[in-house]
């Protein structure tokens, strides 16, 4: 199905870049909730992360990119480039002031904590120089 989807494939970075900029780590994973979301929404994450993802995605599935971005749209949108790119992610549901809390966590791959690593040690010589 994800070959229905994106022209050539999506690369993990983009998720994991937008998921670095608002949500919880813990344990090696990401918790991307309804605050995560809103966070990202309110310092413009969320635009830059649909900016980067519609041009991937074919002509006629760009309307997942498009029109009015929902938390549950965008539950969506990441859970077809989790799966395109074999990421695992879990959901988790709490009852909590009657309602349901949806929270998905993502596993950060070893490429990314590889590279994250790496740019952190590159900004930390940075700033030792100055």
């Amino acid at each position: 199905m994800t070959i229905q989807l994106f022209k050539n494939g999506i690369d993990p970075n983009i998720l994991f870049k937008y998921l670095s900029s608002g949500c919880k780590e813990k344990n090696n994973r990401y918790y991307f909730d309804l605050y995560a979301y809103k966070k990202s929404e309110f310092i413009g994450q969320l635009d830059v992360f649909l900016d980067e993802c519609r041009p991937l995605y074919f002509k006629a599935k760009q309307k997942y990119c498009n029109g009015q971005m929902t938390f549950i749209r965008m539950l969506t949108l990441i859970r077809q480039i989790c799966r395109h790119n074999n990421i695992d992610y879990m959901k988790h549901m709490q009852y909590l002031n009657a309602g349901y809390e949806i929270t998905y966590s993502y596993e950060i791959s070893n490429e990314w904590n590889e590279m994250r690593t790496d740019a952190s040690d590159a900004i930390n010589d940075t700033v030792r120089d100055i």
